[in-house]
């Protein structure tokens, strides 16, 4: 996907719309032809230059949506049209920071985000002190100690680590599931 595509500068020439009359409620104008009411932005397209291109759309490089001079139309991907548009989608895909500033990094599924902003989400969570990664993380959230008595390491299937778990967080949890099922038992 593409992110980030520029709005087009407008051609020099002027833009013709249609009358009043001949206006969808869009404001897209429409000329009768081939016995239907066509957009009239479409119809001067196909007038000047032949048919649309399969799968794409026309696109108002003056961005007058009841524009229908054809040096002003560009026939596009439904996504590059979105992508050139002034929507909130388009405006943040132009984006090259987060609101905060910082630099946009990239997933391996392509898509964008903020590691900065992500990691002081997860420190103000708790989930992470912010000294590194989960492997070089000397503590777990609630302060206990990942030495060797206290981690459990997980293991895929083919035998190589999944993670680590803290034992003492573990007993803990153990220990409330227990209390409160003594306390349902106790209750009955």
């Amino acid at each position: 996907m593409s992110y980030g595509l520029p709005i087009p500068t407008p051609p020099s020439t002027p833009c013709v719309v249609p009358s009043a009359d001949e206006a969808h409620p869009n404001g897209n104008g429409y000329y009768r032809l081939r016995g239907t009411n066509e957009y009239a932005h479409r119809a001067a397209y196909e007038k000047e230059f032949g048919p649309i291109p399969e799968g794409l759309v026309i696109d108002h490089l003056c961005r007058n949506t009841a524009c229908a001079n054809p040096q002003h139309l560009e026939p596009v991907t439904p996504e590059v049209n979105a992508l050139r548009a002034d929507s909130p989608v388009a405006r943040n895909a132009r984006k090259g920071t987060c609101d905060a500033g910082h630099a946009f990094g990239r997933r391996a599924n392509g898509k964008r985000w903020c590691p900065q902003c992500s990691l002081a989400r997860r420190v103000a969570r708790g989930e992470t002190s912010g000294n590194g990664p989960l492997s070089q993380r000397t503590h777990c959230p609630q302060g206990h100690p990942f030495n060797e008595e206290n981690t459990r390491w997980d293991r895929k299937a083919d035998g190589s680590i999944k993670g680590r778990r803290c034992r003492a967080c573990r007993r803990i949890a153990d220990q409330k599931k227990r209390g409160t099922a003594a306390a349902r038992r106790a209750a009955a």
